[in-house]
């Protein structure tokens, strides 16, 4: 796992086709559909991308009023749920603020930047929103074809607050 965070100066436009993040998409908005389905969080995150989606049970951290950081009594209140993630860490919980999360292939993020150029190309929109996600669809198939996992797949991971 290679993880990079990644903030998008990114429009809304960009916002629609990665996830859609106001609710189902009923087919009469003005921006257009998600390339695919929002999917949520895939179970195997890396740790340090699991650090920033959830938050961690740290009673100390928790005192201190460190980021990311919940009490006991906190999960009890807020009623936080548990992330079952496949590196079997418990006192991990979903952050209640994210309101969608998913993920895309490289062939998906490409997909994006395409129709997020053509829509922009279209309107004759300043934003170059799509500059971004062509970067990171070159840090993705770079991943893919020259680390060392052979048959590893780049993965974007995302959410929205």
């Amino acid at each position: 796992m290679c993880p990079a965070r990644i903030y998008l100066e990114s429009t809304v436009d960009t916002h629609a086709l990665l996830c859609w993040p106001w609710g189902e998409y009923d087919g009469e908005n003005d921006p257009p559909p998600p390339v695919v389905k929002p999917r949520g969080i895939p179970v195997d995150l890396g740790i340090i991308p699991m650090g920033e989606y959830c938050y961690v049970l740290d009673e100390e951290g928790a005192k201190r009023g460190e980021p990311r950081c919940t009490s006991a009594a906190e999960v009890k209140e807020l009623k936080l749920k548990p992330f079952a993630n496949s590196l079997n860490l418990d006192g991990y919980f979903i952050n209640p603020d994210i309101k969608v999360a998913t993920w895309l292939t490289t062939e998906e993020v490409w997909k994006v930047g395409r129709k997020i150029r053509k829509i922009r190309e279209a309107r004759k929109a300043k934003e170059e929103a799509w500059y971004e996600l062509e970067g990171i669809h070159a840090m993705m198939k770079a991943f893919e074809e020259y680390h060392y996992v052979p048959g590893a797949k780049a993965r974007f991971v995302l959410w929205f607050m």
